[in-house]
């Protein structure tokens, strides 16, 4: 199952997006709202996901949580989710990098 769900992640992240913004489907929003629950985060809901490319261990992606079933998005407190191969997801709070 796992494959298949990082197979169906990484076909929606390689699709263009404008400005970076994907239009997440419901079952991907729950998926990878329930990873970061998992992960001990309050996410109810995926407003946003911003594809920013693979690093050494997989994609990475900037996520905005928001409450369920409201347009509201937490802007003030995004995440760092990276999505492995192997299907599974790690969370840590989002952090600007700087240039060095």
């Amino acid at each position: 199952m796992r494959p298949v769900l990082f197979a169906a992640i990484s076909s929606i992240l390689a699709a263009p997006a404008s400005a970076g913004d994907l239009d997440l489907m419901v079952g991907l929003r729950s998926v990878i709202a329930t990873a970061i629950r998992d992960d001990g985060y309050n996410c109810p809901d995926v407003k946003r996901m911003i594809d920013l490319g693979p690093d050494r261990w997989g994609s990475v992606l900037k996520i905005t949580c928001g409450p369920l079933g409201r347009d509201e998005a937490w802007d003030d407190r995004p995440l760092r989710v990276t999505a492995y191969a192997e299907g599974d997801f790690s969370t840590t709070p989002w952090r600007e990098q700087r240039a060095q």
